[in-house]
């Protein structure tokens, strides 16, 4: 079955910076280095000179590895004590975060080639062709074909999975800012802003098809994007349509929120708090599975539709005493 080595190197200084009792910043980097393997033998031939004939597969391949590249992440924090005595603190925070894509993606490429050679499946043990234990593949494939297995180019496949050449790994600036105040009475007050925006977001295009002069639809001001397939077949006469996985360089996804809060807790053991918190959210893909079909999530062969939500949340939360375990929580949402 068709499997996939990915490593990853990665490394994180730190540094914390004391510029006095009330004031100190924190600086951080983490540099991560991706490396994925060389899959020559995954190269389609025929995938290869279909693509040269193609617009939008020429120069791709069935074998293509992201390129080997060091991402940096850098990131800070401080924390301001204001007036020096913790009733009034200023905090927040800035940097960069890089993830790693669904593995199971990047096993579809070596999975959906259509580069394997061979199966055999004996699921009770009575077919005679079973190979008993080899170290060699040479020695299993002539136990099962007994001598006369010959490699062959095969079929280019219809919906392979590609690779761009320069994927880089999702990542996302992040950033926070909140003022912490001690009221009159005891009265803990907080207000925190957070931003989110996306610098790399991944994404499956597909291939095979090509954009034409659009769709005039009635009543609306301008034509609709469209896209026809450019009828390339395979020597099966299958369509090949392949999936690409690439970034998206024009769109950037983005996520606010805003809270207030109020906290009050009792000598007697009981706490009051109450929250409001606004936000709003826009996504380049959201709510995908573990397959590239369903990253695709759409039928255009450009799926970068971009989806907004706004929801604004109250919330009062009662603790009686310490032997209560379960608060009581009052909280009305508006999405």
């Amino acid at each position: 079955y068709p499997s996939f080595d990915f490593h990853q190197a990665s490394a994180y200084v730190q540094d914390e910076i004391d510029f006095s009792d009330y004031f100190k910043l924190t600086l951080g980097l983490r540099a991560e280095l991706p490396l994925y393997p060389t899959i020559a033998g995954n190269e389609n031939k025929e995938f290869l000179t279909l693509a040269a004939g193609s617009q939008s597969m020429k120069g791709l391949s069935t074998a293509d590895m992201p390129k080997t590249r060091i991402n940096l992440s850098p990131r800070l924090g401080f924390n301001w004590d204001i007036l020096k005595n913790r009733k009034l603190v200023l905090r927040g925070g800035s940097g960069l975060y890089t993830g790693r894509i669904p593995f199971v993606w990047i096993v579809s490429v070596a999975g959906n080639s259509n580069c394997l050679q061979a199966q055999f499946i004996d699921t009770d043990g009575t077919n005679p062709n079973t190979p008993t234990f080899h170290k060699d593949t040479a020695d299993i494939l002539k136990d099962i074909y007994g001598g006369t297995f010959k490699a062959q180019d095969l079929a280019a496949p219809g919906g392979a999975t590609i690779l761009d050449k320069n994927l880089q790994m999702p990542t996302v600036w992040k950033s926070s800012l909140a003022l912490d105040a001690t009221l009159p009475g005891g009265i803990k007050a907080s207000v925190e802003g957070i931003f989110n925006y996306d610098l790399n977001t991944v994404a499956a295009l597909r291939l095979g098809y090509i954009q034409d002069d659009g769709v005039q639809l009635p009543g609306e001001p301008g034509k609709r994007a469209h896209f026809k397939s450019e009828g390339i077949k395979n020597s099966m006469s299958s369509t090949v349509a392949p999936y690409y996985l690439t970034n998206v360089n024009d769109l950037h996804g983005t996520y606010y929120s805003v809270t207030a809060s109020l906290r009050k807790d009792f000598n007697n053991g009981l706490s009051l708090m109450a929250a409001y918190t606004r936000s709003d959210s826009k996504s380049i893909q959201e709510g995908y599975g573990d397959q590239v079909s369903s990253l695709f999530a759409s039928t255009w062969p450009q799926p970068w539709v971009c989806s907004t939500r706004a929801s604004t949340t109250a919330m009062l939360v009662v603790t009686p005493t310490p032997a209560t375990p379960t608060p009581w929580v009052y909280a009305a949402a508006n999405t």
